[in-house]
């Protein structure tokens, strides 16, 4: 589940010329997944590389208003991510246990799919795709289920900020905040 602030400089498209800033909290359920890789520069400490993912299948914006006109509606996305690529680091407060705390700060990019008005469908924003800086901030414990490997839940706190145009040429900024609860497995 996740909040997406939406910005914009300007929004003028068809069927519906609009203009002014675009201001609206999209929400939807997420499917999220991370793959990183990295070693121990000292016990408890991982240094690494990697790649999040969010994906929501279908998004929508409740209450959004286009510079001084509500819509009165609700806008339906199209399926939507958030990635973050970058260095990530994990600390274990003393290794043995299992509570760590991790961190990751790099390139984002989201894809924001077309949306159309719930009510009828005239309201419409075109799809729009950006880059820009993203973070995450998480925290979790593993149980070690051999010597190798542990299991555990993770809940994460993901952060971008960026710009792109849309398939009409207007350039959007983003705002998007992903909270996320993940079940991991680790091979150490």
């Amino acid at each position: 589940m996740g909040r997406w602030h939406r910005f914009s400089d300007s929004v003028e498209s068809d069927p519906l010329p609009i203009g002014g800033t675009a201001k609206g909290t999209l929400a939807g359920t997420a499917l999220t997944g991370q793959i990183a890789v990295g070693g121990s520069i000292q016990p408890g400490f991982v240094l690494g590389g990697g790649l999040l993912l969010h994906h929501v299948p279908s998004p929508s914006a409740s209450d959004p208003t286009f510079g001084a006109i509500h819509l009165g509606q609700d806008l339906n996305f199209q399926p939507s991510t958030l990635l973050l690529i970058g260095p990530y680091v994990d600390y274990y407060i003393a290794p043995a246990s299992g509570l760590h705390f991790q961190g990751s700060i790099g390139y984002g990019h989201l894809s924001l799919g077309e949306g159309r008005g719930s009510t009828n469908g005239i309201v419409f924003v075109p799809e729009q795709s950006g880059g820009g800086l993203a973070a995450m901030l998480g925290g979790g414990y593993d149980w070690w289920v051999s010597d190798a490997w542990s299991l555990g839940v993770l809940g994460q706190f993901t952060f971008g900020i960026g710009s792109g145009d849309d398939s009409t040429g207007l350039n959007w900024t983003h705002h998007v905040l992903v909270p996320s609860l993940l079940f991991s497995a680790a091979m150490n």
